[in-house]
């Protein structure tokens, strides 16, 4: 089995209703795309202008999906993001959680494709500020950008309950954010690559 279809299956296994699917990052729309299939509606968030022209325009078309060109995170307003043009699956939004991996990557000059990148302005919301109902599934895909998300989802999670699928950041663990959902009573369920599922 792939990877992809591990998760897959992992996704519809553990999403008895699948009305509601919320995507960041987005990147240029694969899965959104993908989830489209299978989810009422799919709403999907690209912060960095050149992805979201692309998620723009592989989307245009497909009528249960939302995008938006913010970013998430605990608080509504803006951000740096470090984008890097030579591989904008590595882009990251900067804070404590992603210093380490920021110099690991943008101030190492033995780093190929990083020293073109940038740093862009971007702006940020949290997902409860959307008042989103029926979430049957989230995907952080964030770059390890991971618990100020978490806390702007608050009430979207104590209402909602949604699977969480998360991209763990690298080198580390997911004993941070496994403490914080277990408030809620998310337990880990499934270890896919890098990937983490909670319920």
């Amino acid at each position: 089995m792939t990877r992809e279809s591990a998760h897959w299956n992992t996704i519809l296994k553990n999403t008895t209703d699948r009305r509601l699917a919320i995507d960041f990052g987005g990147h240029v729309g694969g899965t959104a795309i993908k989830f489209a299939q299978e989810f009422d509606n799919v709403v999907s968030f690209e912060p960095v202008p050149a992805l979201y022209e692309c998620l723009e325009y592989n989307t245009k078309d497909i009528d249960n999906i939302q995008i938006h060109d913010t970013g998430i995170s605990d608080r509504s307003g803006s951000a740096n993001i470090w984008v890097n043009p030579s591989n904008p699956g590595s882009n990251v939004i900067e804070n404590h959680q992603t210093e380490a991996l920021i110099k690991s990557r943008w101030y190492d000059p033995n780093r190929e494709g990083f020293n073109l990148s940038q740093q862009v302005l971007i702006d940020v919301n949290t997902i409860d500020s959307y008042s989103f109902d029926n979430v049957d599934f989230i995907k952080m895909d964030t770059e390890g950008y991971i618990m100020e998300p978490l806390y702007g989802m608050k009430e979207t999670l104590e209402r909602c309950k949604p699977l969480i699928m998360i991209e763990r950041a690298a080198k580390t663990g997911c004993g941070e954010q496994q403490k914080w959902l277990s408030q809620f009573g998310y337990r880990r369920i499934a270890t896919i690559a890098d990937d983490d599922f909670f319920a």
